[in-house]
């Protein structure tokens, strides 16, 4: 066509602020497995604690917040409700093991 240069077009592409969907799509999965990576460990560590006698409240406490701000997160994008009950409980919980924590080691006992 000659009414369209090539350079012009390819210039124009440069200066839009796309981003591109393979660098998200990377961001993406490291997001998800470094979630899933930090779960597990979580999960290992309060399987351990329980095994060992120790409180693990501190830790449940860490994973319940950690996953109550995933869902928020989730909420405030996608507005889903289902998000914001889910968020609300994953805090509760977070709270009560917090409580939980304080009391199993409160050195008043």
């Amino acid at each position: 066509m000659p009414g369209i240069n090539r350079e012009e077009i390819l210039n124009g592409i440069k200066h839009t602020k796309c981003e591109d969907e393979g660098t998200v799509y990377i961001e993406n999965r490291l997001r998800r497995s470094s979630t899933k990576g930090m779960m597990f460990c979580l999960i290992a560590l309060m399987l351990y604690r329980i095994w060992a006698g120790v409180p693990y409240y501190d830790l449940m406490a860490v994973f319940w917040l950690y996953g109550g701000i995933v869902m928020f997160s989730g909420y405030r994008i996608s507005k889903m409700k289902s998000h914001f009950v889910i968020a609300l409980l994953e805090f509760a919980v977070a709270a009560v093991s917090v409580g939980l924590y304080i009391k199993t080691t409160w050195p008043l006992d």
